[in-house]
């Protein structure tokens, strides 16, 4: 028996009576009516923190609208799919890991197309399953140009396991660059990188390599002339050029 000070009410307790911390084996010890009410705060500085993580996604995902110089539509168009998506997010925060999942979903519910968060496929989790698309979309941050052959992996992967019982899905990686830059051509881009992927499989009688080539992904930018300005291809083609060959810029 030792006699130990309590971190809670600063008073003292013995190693015999006194309590850890849920989740921990040793460190800070409790007295016994301490630790209920360690606990208890603990669980309400996690749920406030939550809250207020997801009402500052939700902002940066209102910034990033409201920034974009090129909006061909209007604004409040987007009022109701940002209601629905900020109530959803509200309710279970571990339906979005970023502003630009958020600002993706409402570009889709604003298209109606139906929706799926982070959805499970095998032992992977998949941002977007559109599911009347035949799409697992992922929204890709910076630092995914860092890893290419990783996702590559990843996304044959993601393909054998939804074309096991139906035939047809693909995995389409939306920059977040893009997402920034004109969100009312994100469901066009999707469509046109998804005909142009299936045109290769096609091709390659339905083979999935285990990782995209330089050339694959050129043809998939390349189908995206009409749906993006000339020089925003040119860019993400430059962009693709340097990360295969381990630059960034």
């Amino acid at each position: 028996m030792k006699i130990r000070r309590c971190w809670y009410c600063d008073g003292y307790t013995t190693t015999d009576v006194g309590q850890v911390a849920k989740g921990s084996s040793k460190g800070r010890i409790f007295c016994h009516d301490c630790k209920e009410k360690f606990e208890a705060e603990r669980a309400e500085n996690k749920r406030l923190y939550i809250a207020q993580k997801v009402e500052v996604t939700l902002e940066r995902a209102i910034r990033i609208l409201e920034k974009q110089q090129n909006l061909r539509f209007d604004f409040d168009l987007y009022y109701e799919p940002f209601a629905v998506v900020s109530d959803f997010f509200r309710k279970d925060s571990s339906k979005f890991e970023s502003a630009h999942e958020v600002v993706a979903c409402v570009e889709l519910l604003r298209n109606e197309i139906k929706v799926k968060t982070q959805q499970r496929v095998g032992r992977k989790r998949i941002d977007f399953i559109l599911t009347d698309l035949k799409v697992a979309l992922e929204i890709d941050g910076g630092m995914h140009r860092f890893s290419i052959g990783k996702d590559s992996q990843r996304d044959v992967f993601i393909l054998n396991e939804l074309n096991k019982d139906e035939k047809g899905w693909e995995v389409i990686r939306i920059p977040t660059s893009f997402i920034e830059q004109d969100i009312s051509k994100l469901v066009p881009a999707i469509k046109t990188m998804y005909s142009e992927k299936q045109k290769l499989r096609r091709k390659y009688n339905g083979f999935i390599p285990t990782g995209y080539s330089k050339n694959n992904k050129m043809a998939h930018l390349s189908a995206l002339n009409g749906v993006l300005p000339d020089y925003e291809v040119e860019e993400m083609i430059k962009d693709t050029i340097l990360e295969e060959e381990g630059f960034s810029r």
